[in-house]
C-alpha cells in the first residue's frame, strides 16, 4: 500500500486531478504546476499524445476542423497572392491554373463521391462493431478499386488532353495550349496521391483522430 504522499506525487493521480479541476488548495496548485513542468520536460510525449489522441466530442471535432479549415483558407489566399505577385496575371499563371482543372475534376467525380457516400459510413460501422480486420479488408478493397478506376480515367485524359484542353481554354493561343497540355499530363499524378490521402483521412475520421486529419489541407497548401 502506498502512502497518501506517494499517491499525491504520482503523475497519474496528478493528471486525473488536473483534468477534474481539483485545484482548490495551494498544495493542489503546486502539484498542477509540477505536472505542467513534467509535461514541458517531455515534449515528445506531449506531441505523441496530441497526434494519437481521440477527439472526445462532436463540439471538439467541429472546433478542430473549423480552425484547420480557416487556416487552410488563409494559406490558400496567401498562396494565390504569392503566385500573383511572382508571375502576375500573365501566361505562366494562366497555364498553371488551367492545368489543375481536369485532374481535379476526375478526382472529385471518382474519389470524393465514393468516399463520402460509401466508404466512410461502412468503415465506421465496422469499427464500431469491433470488426477491425473486416474493416481494413474493406479499406484495402476500396483503395484498390478506386486506384484502378482512377488510373483508367487518368490515362484516358492524358491521351486525349490535346483534345480536351482547347475546350477549357478557348482564349489560349497554340503555344499556351501546348504548354497547358504538358503540365496537365504531369498534374495527373496529383489524384493518385490525393486518393491515398483521402483513404487515410477517412480511416482517421472513423477512429476520431480529427487533429491529424485536419492537418492535411494545411500541408497541401504549404506544399503548393
Amino acid at each position: 500500500m502506498r502512502s497518501s504522499a506517494e499517491r499525491r506525487n504520482n503523475p497519474v493521480t496528478m493528471r486525473k486531478e488536473l483534468s477534474y479541476g481539483i485545484v482548490s488548495s495551494p498544495s493542489h496548485s503546486l502539484r498542477s504546476l509540477r505536472l505542467l513542468a513534467m509535461t514541458m520536460r517531455n515534449p515528445q510525449q506531449m506531441i505523441k499524445k496530441l497526434l494519437n489522441g481521440k477527439t472526445g466530442s462532436i463540439t471538439s471535432a467541429a472546433l478542430i476542423l473549423g480552425v484547420a479549415s480557416l487556416a487552410s483558407k488563409a494559406l490558400g489566399l496567401l498562396r494565390d497572392r504569392i503566385l500573383a505577385g511572382e508571375f502576375g496575371a500573365g501566361r505562366e499563371l494562366d497555364i498553371y491554373l488551367a492545368a489543375f482543372r481536369i485532374p481535379d475534376f476526375i478526382f472529385n467525380i471518382v474519389v470524393i463521391g465514393a468516399l463520402s457516400a460509401g466508404f466512410i459510413p461502412v468503415f465506421t460501422k465496422l469499427i464500431s462493431e469491433k470488426k477491425e480486420q473486416r474493416a481494413f479488408r474493406t479499406a484495402n478493397a476500396v483503395l484498390n478499386l478506386l486506384f484502378i478506376i482512377l488510373i483508367f480515367f487518368c490515362l484516358l485524359a492524358i491521351i486525349f488532353a490535346p483534345n480536351l484542353i482547347p475546350l477549357l481554354t478557348p482564349g489560349f493561343d497554340s503555344a499556351k495550349k501546348e504548354a497547358t497540355v504538358e503540365l496537365t499530363r504531369i498534374m495527373f499524378l496529383s489524384p493518385i496521391f490525393l486518393l491515398l490521402s483521402s483513404i487515410i483521412g477517412g480511416i482517421l475520421q472513423s477512429y476520431q483522430r480529427f487533429f491529424v486529419y485536419s492537418l492535411s489541407p494545411i500541408l497541401y497548401n504549404l506544399g503548393i
